[in-house]
């Protein structure tokens, strides 16, 4: 068994393409396994990774919900569902439903609280017709 080491140990000098254990670099990102704190390349460091030999993108590890993919996490984004909607002018922050507000005026502030839905630069309290940006 120990000549066997030795001729691997040889022929991939000779070949210097064989990888030994000790330098192995699963993530291909040129620091060996056994100095590497992230492994697999997923993120995750080892000691906080439960599958470190495993580039699981997962890795069943929770990670802040971000409904609509834009990067900013629900806990912070200003619009969770990314349908155009402010969180605090959305009836459904939490699902992409962009019937549930009206925007006449479009100045992203759905109908039901714009001061002006028209946008005629009338308040809806001071306009006969809050709805009819060409009348008063």
């Amino acid at each position: 068994m120990k000549n066997l080491a030795v001729l691997f140990f040889v022929v991939c000098g000779l070949l210097s393409g064989c990888v030994t254990p000790a330098a192995r670099d699963r993530d291909h990102d040129g620091i060996p396994d056994r100095s590497d704190s992230d492994r697999d390349g997923d993120g995750i460091a080892n000691r906080y990774d439960p599958h470190p030999n495993l580039p699981d993108r997962d890795n069943h590890v929770r990670r802040p919900r971000d409904r609509d993919h834009d990067g900013i996490p629900d806990r912070r984004d200003s619009d969770r569902d990314g349908d155009g909607i402010a969180n605090r002018y959305d009836r459904r922050p939490d699902g992409n439903n962009r019937a549930n507000a009206r925007d006449r005026d479009r100045d992203g502030v759905p109908n039901r609280t714009d001061s002006d839905r028209d946008g005629d630069g009338v308040p809806n309290r001071e306009d006969r017709y809050p709805d009819n940006a060409r009348r008063h």
